[in-house]
């Protein structure tokens, strides 16, 4: 009964949302919210995990296109951009969020808020849409925290009708360039996942490195990140 009500509930507010857009424009001087700087900060240091001199091996294009598949307000798009600048490499970004007219603060919106961080970076680009609408092949796609089960999905404010982990794993599979294409998977739990490899194995993906990032007491964000590097075809096996 509670799923059914809140599945309900999140039903009629999301179409709301997205047919009463509220937008109000963030200005590009303004300043990075304090809790965005700390969400960037401890997404880096997951980001800085990653084995990044072999990912990029397989990744031979000069620039890479990368989607940040439920980019949410897109807050990692500049971290994802200074890591590849780092490693000399350029790239076109995009966030893609499906809730892009939820409201944050001041009557900003998650697409407000991706507009002024896409801004942020060399080429950034934020889209307000269904990732399984995404056409764009890519080279570099992260799906970060997915949503693979009925709470998580709820407690966000989604409709049940948008959890459809099958073929989002397809899709991101689909999308990626054939036999160079890396997924980075992220899950908060254990349990998250054992489902989200199950999903990723079942659309077809090769299982690379793991990594380990591990909140401290003043996270921001108060659960783990459990890693890894998925490959989108055996050429790319083992990095």
């Amino acid at each position: 009964m509670k799923y059914s009500l809140l599945a309900i509930r999140n039903s009629i507010d999301f179409f709301l949302r997205n047919n009463l857009k509220i937008s109000r424009d963030v200005s590009r001087d303004s300043q990075i919210p304090e809790r965005d700087k700390k969400i960037q900060k401890e997404f880096e240091e997951f980001f800085n995990l990653l084995p990044w001199k072999d990912i990029l091996k397989k990744l031979p294009s000069p620039l890479l296109t990368v989607t940040d598949i439920g980019a949410r307000n897109f807050v990692f798009g500049p971290v994802i951009d200074r890591c590849l600048e780092r490693h000399g490499r350029q790239a076109k970004i995009h966030g893609i969020e499906i809730d892009a007219h939820r409201l944050l603060w001041g009557f900003h919106s998650r697409a407000d808020f991706g507009e002024f961080y896409a801004k942020k970076m060399r080429s950034g680009f934020f889209h307000g849409m269904d990732f399984l609408d995404w056409k764009t092949p890519t080279d570099l796609a992260l799906l970060l925290n997915p949503f693979v089960s009925k709470e998580p999905l709820l407690s966000w404010g989604l409709p049940l009708s948008k959890l459809q982990p099958d073929r989002l794993f397809k899709h991101a599979l689909a999308t990626l360039r054939p036999r160079k294409g890396i997924l980075i998977l992220s899950c908060p739990s254990p349990e998250e996942l054992e489902i989200a490899k199950k999903l990723a194995k079942n659309a077809g993906f090769i299982e690379g490195s793991q990594i380990f990032w591990n909140p401290s007491k003043n996270s921001v964000q108060q659960k783990p990140r459990y890693g890894i590097v998925y490959h989108s075809d055996l050429s790319s096996y083992p990095i």
